[in-house]
């Protein structure tokens, strides 16, 4: 796992998985935005990329715009408490 620096206050902090005792692997914080963003950007790619008869039905749609929100508001509140410290 590789640190990454806070521009802003000089921190180092650490991206990707780590291991944390009782609770096994974990997730950085920044990956609540990153598949927030994935999950619009594919989307977005099967909207502009996919023929009409391979898209997915509009009910995956939505499901897939609901997780995306729902990552996007975690995303938030992660960023938040680490900003913060709400």
């Amino acid at each position: 796992m590789l640190p990454d620096h806070d521009h802003f206050s000089g921190r180092v902090i650490q991206v990707g998985l780590r291991r944390v005792p009782g609770q096994g692997l974990t997730a950085g914080p920044g990956s609540e935005l990153n598949f927030a963003l994935l999950s619009f950007h594919t989307l977005r790619l099967n909207r502009a990329l996919l023929p009409e008869p391979l898209r997915p039905p509009l009910w995956r749609e939505i499901v897939v715009a609901l997780g995306g929100v729902a990552w996007a508001l975690l995303a938030l509140r992660v960023a938040l408490q680490v900003l913060l410290g709400v």
